[in-house]
This record gives structure tokens, sequence and C-alpha cells, in this order.
């Protein structure tokens, strides 16, 4: 996303893929969806779209697809739903997986997104939940992905691989082995990027705070009140303050100390 807004500061962003996201589930896909569209509603310059086999042909089609899983809401601007919409402008952002994109590369009608003046712009490969490409798939989708590079004929793009079943850092050597048999480029350990779990610091205050307390917050949210609103019914109904201005850390602060809360965790 940084490198998106950093080529539209540019003038450099326009239709073509930038990022191909691969889920091994078409569940992921979806998930990943919806995280893109509150992360890019104030972002429209940036375009996305889902090409599964769930993706409807046409613009009417899909648009009466969302409508019902949607409650009648229409996508925004920047959200392609449709292979039609795609193919006439590929979105910056393409989710797919890796059996689709088997298909989109040997179809001649999706060859825009690879040998157009579109498939210059390629940049990042995503695989999630890269652990499951193991065995006779993993061996497919390593011939995929080479085959795709050749396609494309870039030597820019940047694999990057995700998944929460790497082992320990005594592993990591065995990984990089195993992004590079995969992804068919070099890894090095300094590639390996692990998450360092932080666990809450309780502090020796505890309050017991209502069920209700949880339905009033999160209906405030959900009907997107203002920061500043929210926390003033938290000090005002609930005697909650904090040093800081921001509702994040006000709220963590308060469930921190919350009896129910902890009690939950």
């Amino acid at each position: 996303l940084n490198e998106l807004m950093r080529q539209h500061e540019q003038g450099q962003l326009g239709p073509g893929v930038r990022a191909l996201l691969i889920y091994p589930m078409n569940a992921l896909a979806n998930d990943q969806i919806e995280r893109l569209r509150g992360l890019l509603k104030d972002l429209p310059y940036i375009t996305y779209g889902s090409y599964t086999g769930q993706t409807k042909n046409t613009d009417a089609e899909a648009l009466a697809d969302y409508r019902s899983l949607n409650e009648g809401n229409v996508p925004a601007k920047n959200e392609l739903i449709s292979r039609d919409q795609m193919k006439k402008t590929p979105p910056n952002i393409l989710i797919t997986n890796y059996a689709m994109l088997e298909y989109l590369m040997v179809r001649p009608k999706d060859s825009i997104f690879f040998d157009s003046a579109y498939g210059n712009y390629w940049k990042y490969i995503v695989l999630d939940e890269a652990h499951v490409y193991n065995g006779s798939t993993g061996i497919e989708v390593a011939m995929l992905l080479k085959r795709l590079r050749a396609r494309l004929n870039s030597e820019k793009i940047q694999y990057i691989l995700t998944s929460a079943t790497l082992g320990t850092g005594e592993d990591d050597t065995n990984v990089t082995v195993f992004a590079k048999n995969l992804c068919g480029v070099d890894f090095s350990l300094s590639d390996v990027v692990r998450a360092s779990r932080i666990v809450p610091q309780y502090g020796h205050s505890v309050k017991s705070l209502p069920l209700s307390f949880y339905h009033e917050i999160a209906e405030l949210i959900t009907n997107e009140k203002a920061d500043d609103q929210i926390l003033a019914y938290l000090r005002d109904q609930y005697g909650i303050s904090s040093s800081n201005s921001s509702l994040s850390e006000t709220l963590y602060d308060a469930l921190l100390n919350d009896s129910f809360f902890r009690e939950m965790r």
C-alpha cells in the first residue's frame, strides 16, 4: 500500500496489477477483500478486485451478487467486482488462488493482465498460508510461479510469503530453502521476519465493567461516532479517562483492568 501511495504521489498510478495476492482458499480471499474495503475506503485511487471461480462475468451479474451479499449496498468505485471490469482496467491489487491463476495464464482473453501495456507494472507476489504449498501441490505451484515470472519477464518481482507455521528461529535455514524452492529466487536468513508476542502487563487496579458497557461502546463505534464523542461518553458514563487522547489506547487501558476481560482472556 505504501508503494502504491508513492506511485500515486508521483503521478504513476493507473490501471495494471502491482501486487498479486494468492490464497489457498476462496474463503481467505473473501476475508482479505473485507479488510481491503476498510483499508482503502479513503484511498479511492488504489483499485482492487478478487478474481476467483466465484467472480461473475458481467457488471450486472456482479452487482446483483454483491448487493445480495452486502445488505443491498453497492461497492466503492475502487473495488472491481466483475471479470469484465478487471479485464478492461486491471486492478492494482489482484486477489486470486493458484488454480485460477493457472486459468488466467492460459486463457487468451485474460492475457491483458500479463502481456499488454498493463503487464509491465508487476512488483509484488504474495502467498498467504505459504506452508500449505508442500508435496505435489508445492511442486505444482512452484512450476506455476516460474511460468509466471517467465511470462512477465521481469527481474523486479518481490516475493512475500506469510505463515503462522514456520517453526522456531532454529528452522530459519529450512524456511529459506523452502521459499527458494517455491518461488525460484534466493532468500537469505535476514529475509525471515518473525513475530514477537507481547503479553499485556496487567496493572494492580481492577474494575468490573457491566456487560452493557461492551454493547454500548460497540454500538457507538459501529455507528461511526467521532472518537472525541466516545471518549466523552466513557468519561461521563463510566468515569474512564486516560492521559492520552487516543480512543484505542483509552479502551485498551479500560479493558485491561476489567475483571470480566481478564477472566475471559
